[in-house]
């Protein structure tokens, strides 16, 4: 598995490992949940990779509000760090599927 790093940024940050869970219904927009993990130490739970029908998105964990609208629960205040982090998660997500 490739991994993602913020050297550049010297923020000590080092995604050592996904877990993909494929979902099995073909027709589901849904294809898998992914738990991603920083440093062996931190585990950020319920990522989504949805097919958009031009290819899969990284959805981050979310939840919605009263107002019915869906609220990202995890931030990356690194849009470079995001971009490379979901494209290492599809990756894995085509590795596993």
């Amino acid at each position: 598995m490739k991994k993602a790093t913020t050297q550049k940024k010297d923020s000590g940050l080092e995604l050592t490992k996904i877990s993909i869970y494929p979902i099995k219904n073909k027709k589901m927009t849904l294809k898998a949940n992914v738990d991603i993990t920083f440093n062996n130490l931190l585990v950020c739970k319920g990522f989504k990779i949805i097919d958009t029908g031009s290819g899969p998105f990284v959805s981050k964990p979310s939840v919605k509000g009263s107002d019915n609208k869906y609220y990202d629960q995890v931030y990356i205040l690194d849009k470079e760090e995001w971009d490379e982090i979901a494209e290492i998660i599809i990756e894995e997500y085509k590795k596993a599927v």
